[in-house]
């Protein structure tokens, strides 16, 4: 009676301990997002048209995107700004005038996908420009198949009219 007694309350144990653990995974993948989301949707809404073509080609456009996963653009102070999604290394990273390149991620998680779309970004098309980016992150600790996963999609706006000058 005593070894079933026991055995029981040391799979409930278990069972409460890896709950957690799961719940604060999951929790660290919520604010991860949620920070990165905010920060390149915030940088991405500020930018500014690029008259000389300095950052981003050809010149008079507001975003540049290379490939489907890097961005490039002049942000609010005219300084150009990358972002870039590493996928060897599943991490996002940005450089801010050309330095170095910062991760933005935390080292318990792993970008899977970075994409940016751009609508409007030309002078001739009457529209204002907006940025769609989809980003999927997964946790990087925890059993296969059970590592929290979150899928996020959102499209931004510039902020600034997108008029010549």
């Amino acid at each position: 009676i005593f070894t079933l007694v026991g055995g029981s309350i040391l799979n409930l144990l278990t069972s409460g301990i890896f709950v957690q653990q799961v719940s604060l995974s999951k929790q660290e993948l919520v604010d991860q997002v949620s920070f990165i989301a905010d920060y390149m949707s915030r940088a991405i809404r500020e930018a500014q048209k690029d008259m000389t073509g300095a950052c981003s080609s050809p010149a008079k456009s507001n975003y540049e995107v290379i490939g489907t996963d890097r961005i490039q653009f002049l942000d609010v102070g005219g300084i150009c700004r990358d972002i870039i999604f590493d996928s060897v290394g599943g991490t996002i990273t940005e450089s801010i005038g050309g330095a170095a390149a910062v991760s933005l991620f935390s080292d318990n998680l792993v970008v899977n996908s970075l994409s940016f779309t751009v609508s409007g970004e030309t002078q001739t098309d009457d529209l204002q420009p907006r940025v769609t980016f989809f980003l999927d992150v997964q946790a990087k600790e925890g059993r296969e198949g059970q590592r929290p996963r979150m899928r996020l999609q959102t499209t931004i706006s510039q902020r600034h009219i997108d008029i010549l000058e």
